[in-house]
Parts: C-alpha cells; structure tokens; sequence
C-alpha cells in the first residue's frame, strides 16, 4: 500500500510518515514474541491498522512455551554482552566485529540464539588472549 503510494505521488513526508506507523505494530509484535521485522513488512504491504487489529486478536503469550525460553536466553545472551563489552571495552571496541554487535545488542536489532552465543564466546576468549599477552609482557 505505501509502496503503491509513493509511485502515485505520494509526497515525500507522508511516506516517511507512513513508516514510523509501520513500526507500531512491529514493537507489538516483538512485545509479543513475535517477529517485528517481519510485522513490519506485512504492515508495509497490508496497513497498519489491519496488522494491529491481527495482532489484537492473537494470543499475548508466544504459540511455543520452548520459543518462549529461547527468547528469554536471547535476551539474558545480549544483556550479559553488553555487560562484558561495556566492562572490557577498551579491548573490544577495536574489533568492529564486537562493536557491530554491541550496537545491535543495544538497539532493536533483532539477534538468533546462536548470533549472540558465538559474539559472547569469541568475545571471551579476545580479552582472555589480550590479559595472557600483557601478563607475558609483564614478566618481561
């Protein structure tokens, strides 16, 4: 709809407009569980109003009592990034790697299971090689 929209001379703010309305229904969905990428594209494609009114009318609680669990590790997996980027950052910080994932962990990036687990553990294991290295130059 927005799409066709913009092609029929939709003006410029009205689009963008139109977009930041498309992300109402996307937080709903990621209130519950639920994916808001993929809310916010059928907002883009349906409207707005009918994705909230789907979104209404479904369960509150997430259709899988394992998807719910694996939600809740993804979110203690990114808090306890933060946590160690934000503890360890002058070591961190330089690795854009690290970085990247600090700033989507920190925003509304949406991050799988398996995303988070492997920053955290390659993270781990940069600040125990750089404390080894300057425990070496230290005996130096």
């Amino acid at each position: 709809m927005l799409l066709v929209g913009l092609i029929k001379g939709m003006s410029i703010f009205h689009f963008i407009f139109a977009l930041a309305i498309c992300l109402i229904p996307a937080y709903m969905a990621e209130n519950r569980m639920r994916s808001g990428p993929a809310w916010f594209a059928l907002s883009l494609i349906l409207s707005p109003l009918i994705c909230i009114i789907i979104l209404f009318s479904l369960d509150t609680n997430s259709p899988d009592p394992e998807a719910a669990e694996k939600y809740a590790e993804v979110g203690r997996l990114k808090a306890e990034f933060v946590q160690l980027y934000n503890a360890h950052e002058a070591i961190l910080s330089s690795h854009e790697y690290f970085h990247d994932t600090w700033k989507g962990a920190t925003g509304i990036r949406a991050f799988s299971y398996e995303q988070l687990d492997a920053a955290l553990r390659s993270a781990k294991e940069v600040i125990a090689a750089s404390k080894n290295d300057a425990q070496q130059i230290e005996q130096l």
